[in-house]
C-alpha cells in the first residue's frame, strides 16, 4: 500500500452503485431541466447572496458547517448556506447529481467509490484528518469489554463496520493487515454506527471500527481501543457535481473562501465546534465535551487522496484504480 510522504500511514456497495447509477440515468434522461431549475432557485438571492444547499452526513466530522453558519462566516462571503442534515452517499450523491443539492459533506473515500463507478462528482474542499494513535484519533478499532487487548487477538473474530465495501471497511481491513491479522479469517458484519456500542457491550461482535461520538460511548462502556483508524489520513470532503463547478465557478469560489475561514476559526475555537455538535447534530453536551475532535485540514494534496484510493483498491472496495487528480477541484479554484 502506497504511503504519503507527508502523512504517517495514515447501504452495502450494491445499493450504493444501484442508487448512484439510477440517479445518473435520471439526470441524463431529464436533460438539463432538473439541474438548471435547481441552480436558478439556488442562485443569486436578495441582498447579493447566493443560496447554496448542502447535504450533511450526521457525523462529528462536519461540525464546522454549523460553525460557519452560526458565526456568520458564510453570510460575510455572500453565501446563504442551507443545511440539510441526514442521509449517506446513496441518498446525498443522487440529489447532488439531480441539482437538488449543490454540495454534500461526505468523505474522500466515498467519493473515490463514486468516481470508480463513473459518477461526475468532485471534491471542492477538504474538511479534516484524523489523529495517528488510538489516543488522539476520533475514530478507531475498539474491542468489546473484557475482550481483545491487541489487534493480533482479532484473528478469527467478528468485527463490525458500518457498511461493507465502504471507506471505513477499507480502513479497518488495512489496519488489521498492518497489525499482522489474517484478514481472511475475520468475519465482517455491517452494523450502523449508532448501534455499534450496544453490539459491543452485548458481545454480539468482538470489535468494531467506529467514529465519534460512538467511539467515546464504546470506551465509556468499557471497550478497549486497539488502534487508530485514521492514521493521519484525510477524512471529510465537500463534494459537488462537476457540472455545478463548471457552470457557477463564482459560487464555488465564494463557498471555498468562506470554508477556508470556517476551518481556521474551528481550529482556533474548539469550544465553538463542541457547541455546534450540540446545536447542529443534537449530540448531548456531556458527550460533546468528552469527544476527541477531528483535526481540521486547510489544504488537500493529490498524494493524500491517492493514498486513500490505493487503499480502497488494495482492500477490494473498488475494482479499478481511481486517480486522485480526477476527483479534486483546486482549493481555491483559480479565477477572479
Amino acid at each position: 500500500m502506497r504511503r504519503s510522504p507527508r502523512l504517517r500511514r495514515g447501504a452495502g456497495r450494491t445499493l450504493l452503485i444501484a442508487l448512484l447509477l439510477a440517479a445518473a440515468a435520471t439526470v441524463a434522461a431529464c436533460g438539463s431541466s432538473d439541474s438548471d431549475g435547481a441552480a436558478k432557485s439556488g442562485g443569486e438571492g436578495g441582498g447579493g447572496t447566493t443560496a447554496v444547499k448542502i447535504g450533511v452526513v450526521p457525523a462529528a466530522t462536519f461540525a464546522p458547517v454549523f460553525v460557519g453558519v452560526e458565526e456568520g462566516i458564510f453570510a460575510r462571503h455572500g453565501i446563504d448556506l442551507q443545511i440539510d442534515v441526514g442521509g449517506l452517499a446513496p441518498t446525498v450523491f443522487p440529489r447532488i447529481l439531480k441539482g437538488q443539492l449543490q454540495l454534500g459533506a461526505n468523505t474522500w473515500g466515498t467519493l473515490v467509490t463514486a468516481k470508480a463507478q463513473g459518477l461526475p462528482l468532485t471534491g471542492i474542499a477538504p474538511v479534516d484528518r484524523g489523529g495517528e494513535t488510538a489516543d488522539d484519533d476520533y475514530q478507531g478499532i475498539i474491542a468489546k469489554p473484557g475482550g481483545a487487548r491487541s489487534l493480533a487477538e482479532l484473528n478469527g473474530k467478528t468485527v463490525a463496520v458500518p457498511t461493507l465495501k465502504s471507506f471505513t471497511d477499507s480502513q479497518v481491513r488495512a489496519v488489521l493487515a498492518e497489525g499482522g491479522v489474517d484478514v481472511d479469517s475475520v468475519r465482517f458484519i455491517a452494523i450502523p454506527f449508532p448501534e455499534i456500542p450496544a453490539a459491543l457491550k452485548a458481545g454480539r461482535v468482538d470489535a468494531a471500527g467506529v467514529v465519534e461520538p460512538f467511539f467515546s460511548e464504546a470506551k465509556a462502556d468499557g471497550g478497549t481501543p486497539l488502534a487508530s483508524l485514521s492514521r493521519g489520513q484525510l477524512m471529510g470532503s465537500i463534494v459537488a457535481a462537476d457540472r455545478w463547478v463548471r457552470d457557477d465557478p463564482d459560487a464555488v469560489r465564494a463557498f471555498q473562501a468562506a470554508w477556508a475561514e470556517t476551518l481556521r476559526f474551528s481550529l482556533d475555537h474548539p469550544d465553538a465546534v463542541r457547541a455546534a455538535l450540540t446545536s447542529g447534530l443534537r449530540i448531548p453536551p456531556a458527550v460533546a465535551r468528552r469527544m476527541t475532535l477531528p483535526i481540521w485540514q486547510e489544504s488537500v494534496e493529490a498524494e493524500q487522496v491517492q493514498e486513500i484510493s490505493d487503499m480502497m483498491l488494495d482492500t477490494g472496495a473498488i475494482e479499478r484504480p481511481v486517480e486522485a487528480d480526477s476527483i479534486i477541484t483546486p482549493f481555491p479554484l483559480p479565477g477572479s
